[in-house]
């Protein structure tokens, strides 16, 4: 004789809740991981698109340099030494930086400047003055001019004057040739090259 096992019904309901929470539970965490895993591919896509040149980027900088971490490292001890020896206080880079403006500033220098004076018996007296006015840096010099004063024998002013030559740029001149008329007999002269 054969005996059945019998299973109770209680026992089978109790199976069947359990395989039904079962595969319920997994259904749910298959569909929160699936959304866990596009939020990823949504900032992993993102992230692709704002770095994509980053890839690019490294492949031409691997193309054209192709030392080696020794020579690197060679390198940047060169450099760490140069500076260790070159190092310059704020002083010192002050006083270097105050040639350079110097050397760039407009520098006026004037180039065969004659002074030819003219005093007829009849006629009106001048002085002719011509040559040029160099400016031998590299900033334009503004609202060039030449005063001019005329003295008699005694150091008397007899005639007050200026000369203007406008701008004069950087390395280039401006030509001079002027007459200037005075009254009387003109001992001596001084004159001075000005720009703002």
């Amino acid at each position: 004789m054969s005996e059945k096992k019998v299973v109770s019904r209680k026992v089978v309901i109790a199976l069947g809740i359990i395989y039904m929470i079962t595969v319920v539970g997994l259904v749910g965490a298959i569909v929160n991981y699936t959304r866990i895993i596009a939020d990823k591919d949504a900032i992993y896509n993102s992230y692709v698109a704002t770095h994509s040149h980053t890839n690019d980027e490294y492949d031409n900088y691997v193309s054209t340099h192709h030392h080696t971490d020794f020579e690197y490292n060679s390198l940047l001890s060169n450099y760490n030494s140069y500076v260790a020896s070159h190092s310059h206080t704020d002083s010192e880079f002050n006083q270097l930086q105050s040639q350079i403006n110097s050397l760039r500033a407009a520098q006026l220098h004037e180039v065969n400047l004659k002074w030819d004076f003219y005093e007829p018996w009849l006629g009106g007296h001048y002085v002719h003055i011509y040559g040029a006015i160099f400016n031998s840096g590299t900033n334009t010099a503004y609202d060039v001019r030449i005063n001019v004063l005329l003295y008699d024998s005694n150091g008397v002013l007899i005639k007050s004057s200026t000369i203007m030559l406008g701008n004069i740029n950087g390395k280039s001149y401006q030509n001079v040739d002027t007459n200037i008329d005075y009254s009387g007999h003109c001992e001596t002269y001084s004159y001075q090259i000005v720009h703002s």
